[in-house]
């Protein structure tokens, strides 16, 4: 049997048609195996961990930020050691608060987070006009969290990125974003993931107008740690494990849904706050109408 590993796509994405068939709430640690056993590069683990979209969330609160909360995730996280496009094994992450835009653990030096190959890195001022969509959705999502998912017990982050598509008239004409929510209940008992990450491009029509198209990619996963008396004997579960705790039974399952809006703008008559409002309001419509169908 030959030692040589398969190629950096093909390696991916059999990666990805295992984690698509395992149980969700094993995500992380499977993930982890793949990238020690198969994958060499930061890159390589890199793609593989922004595919996968059924990670569990970990939250943190920033002390800069009167303690307010953020959802940890690859949409916000950087690696400092990335040894031209090799892994050490010494990688530490580094999470970036959509509240200040500071990076978590403090100890990561400006220097050495800017050298991280991520969409979020790309901008550092807080005058930016992506800067500014992303703290104006954040406190939009923020209403939202609360009136479907409560105050207490849940939270929500959304983080806007630079996705590299050239040469865009404007910041707001192209631009990626993950809209994210956690909540966890009874101790970790109950916890809901959810994530929307939309791409949105804008397409001149020669004139005066201008097609706007939203790509939204919608993932829930649930996972659920009842006791015997609570989970019955029914075992048809997707998703169904004994934990050591034999008077528990874990359930974890994930659905995924993917939608595309198109809609007609008039170019250059809209201010840049009137223009992140459209957006806003056109990607919470989606989300609100996938919500329903999921």
């Amino acid at each position: 049997m030959s030692d040589e590993k398969p190629s950096n796509d093909v390696a991916v994405q059999s990666c990805l048609d295992i984690l698509h068939s395992t149980n969700p709430s094993d995500s992380e640690k499977n993930l982890n195996g793949f990238k020690s056993l198969l994958l060499s590069s930061s890159q390589e683990k890199k793609i593989l961990t922004q595919k996968v979209h059924t990670l569990p969330f970990h939250i943190q609160n920033d002390p800069k930020a009167n303690d307010r909360p953020f959802i940890l995730s690859t949409y916000n996280c950087v690696n400092t050691n990335d040894n031209e496009g090799q892994d050490t094994g010494n990688s530490i992450p580094y999470y970036r608060s959509p509240w200040t835009n500071n990076y978590y653990p403090s100890s990561a030096t400006t220097t050495k987070v800017q050298q991280g190959r991520h969409p979020t890195t790309n901008y550092r001022d807080d005058d930016s006009m992506r800067r500014q969509l992303e703290l104006q959705a954040n406190e939009v999502w923020g209403v939202y969290k609360s009136m479907y998912y409560g105050k207490e017990d849940a939270t929500g982050s959304v983080y806007i990125w630079d996705d590299g598509r050239k040469n865009p008239s404007s910041i707001l004409d192209c631009w990626s974003g993950a809209f994210l929510i956690h909540k966890s209940i009874d101790d970790g008992d109950a916890e809901w993931n959810s994530q929307h990450i939309v791409h949105v491009s804008t397409k001149s029509s020669g004139g005066a107008t201008a097609t706007v198209t939203y790509h939204l990619q919608s993932t829930v996963t649930i996972h659920l740690c009842l006791k015997e008396s609570e989970a019955g004997n029914d075992s048809a579960a997707t998703y169904n494990t004994t934990t050591t705790d034999s008077s528990k039974t874990q359930i974890s399952g994930s659905t995924e849904k993917v939608t595309t809006q198109s809609k007609s703008v008039l170019q250059n008559h809209h201010s840049s706050s009137s223009r992140v409002s459209e957006h806003l309001e056109t990607i919470g419509s989606m989300i609100e109408d996938v919500g329903i169908d999921m």
